[in-house]
């Protein structure tokens, strides 16, 4: 009886010890992914402020370019408007002259009307009347050159006071219609100025948006920060997972050593923007197997954000391994696995563009350079 008591007792601590394991493992793993997931999100709004950056002086370039069209464009608006003054006083003395050569055209037209008017009025003086009159030859040739003259100059008479009025008011026209040109011109600046001003204002507006933006990034990873710090020094306090590896890694797709992205910045192949790829890619075929780096605790195994279906496994010593993008997952959270273990096969699960492996190791929840770990085999 007291042999089965103690038996009990023994029993009941046994369970009590894999319980407080299970949860430890459980718990560090929750931790992980959620550093990891911290981790994400801070390089994700990095990218975030550095894109507003890149905006703020692409706009602030921008609003220098249309200042400098409105300052150049008021300075042909004055240009315009000095040349519309000078045109209108130039309208003003023409208009001036035209109207003193138009009295003194009315004086000469008065003179000729007058002249026709006498010899209508006395038709019998009529310029052969005027020469049948003559009383010697010399009268009549004196008489015959003075009616030639007056003839002569009744006829420049009245094509001068013709041409005269002609010339006056084509000139008069002539500058009407520049006015008329200027006027419209100066509208025309006058509404790409104020286009150039709304442009303006937007663009005020977007830089005014952009920096709110900013400051809100800023503040979230500010935020981010903190809790990955804080994630980490929970992590570092949990101890080693039930399982801990050899601390040394083996090559995850062995047979298959094509790294068609290297550890580092890039221009991602999906989204084309610049970040920093945390870990490797290796080309290998769909469903192909994928093996374990080094023995330890799968923390995660599952769906993971852009990583698709991923495996994360906690080798002990701080040191943690990825496998992402995966068709099919062979491990289970909790699951104690062995160096060389087969975990997975290969998919294009996530943010991919075709079958291959993303290969993660980090050290205390950073990424580090795979490649400084395994060798190809």
């Amino acid at each position: 009886m007291g042999k089965l008591k103690k038996l009990s007792v023994i029993l009941i601590v046994v369970l009590l010890v894999m319980q407080v394991t299970i949860t430890e493992a459980k718990d560090a793993g929750q931790l992980q992914k959620e550093l990891m997931d911290a981790k994400n999100d801070l390089s994700s709004l990095k990218d975030k402020i550095d894109a507003n950056d890149n905006k703020q002086k692409a706009t602030a370039y921008q609003l220098k370019k249309l200042n400098s069209q409105i300052t150049e464009t008021e300075r042909k608006i004055n240009v315009l408007e000095e040349k519309i003054v000078e045109l209108e006083t130039s309208i003003s003395n023409s208009e001036q002259a035209l109207d003193q050569e138009l009295e003194n055209l009315k004086e000469r037209e008065d003179l000729l009307g007058g002249r026709v008017q006498a010899i209508y009025k006395y038709s019998s003086l009529s310029y052969v009347s005027i020469l049948f009159k003559s009383e010697s030859l010399a009268d009549f040739l004196s008489r015959y050159t003075m009616m030639r003259k007056l003839i002569t100059v009744d006829r420049e008479l009245i094509k001068e006071i013709s041409d005269k009025r002609v010339q006056l008011e084509a000139e008069k026209k002539s500058l009407e219609e520049a006015k008329q040109a200027m006027e419209l011109q100066r509208e025309t600046v006058e509404c790409r100025r104020t286009e150039y001003q709304t442009r303006s204002a937007q663009r005020n507006a977007l830089m005014k948006s952009l920096k709110e933006d900013k400051k809100e990034f800023e503040k979230a990873l500010n935020d981010l920060e903190e809790t990955s710090k804080k994630l980490e020094k929970e992590l570092q306090a949990m101890g080693e997972p039930s399982s801990v590896g050899t601390g040394k890694f083996t090559w995850p797709t062995p047979g298959t050593t094509w790294v068609t992205s290297p550890f580092g910045y890039r221009n991602h192949p999906v989204t084309g923007k610049r970040s920093f790829h945390r870990g490797i890619d290796i080309g290998i075929g769909y469903g192909k197997n994928i093996y374990a780096s080094d023995g330890g605790t799968v923390v995660h195994s599952g769906s993971y954000g852009n990583y698709g279906l991923a495996v994360v496994i906690n080798h002990g010593n701080g040191k943690s391994s990825l496998y992402a993008h995966n068709s099919k997952l062979l491990v289970k959270k909790g699951q104690v696995v062995s160096k060389g273990q087969l975990i997975s096969k290969c998919g294009i699960t996530g943010l991919s563009t075709g079958p291959h492996l993303h290969f993660e190791i980090r050290n205390n929840g950073t990424p580090s350079n795979p490649m400084n770990y395994v060798k190809k085999r």
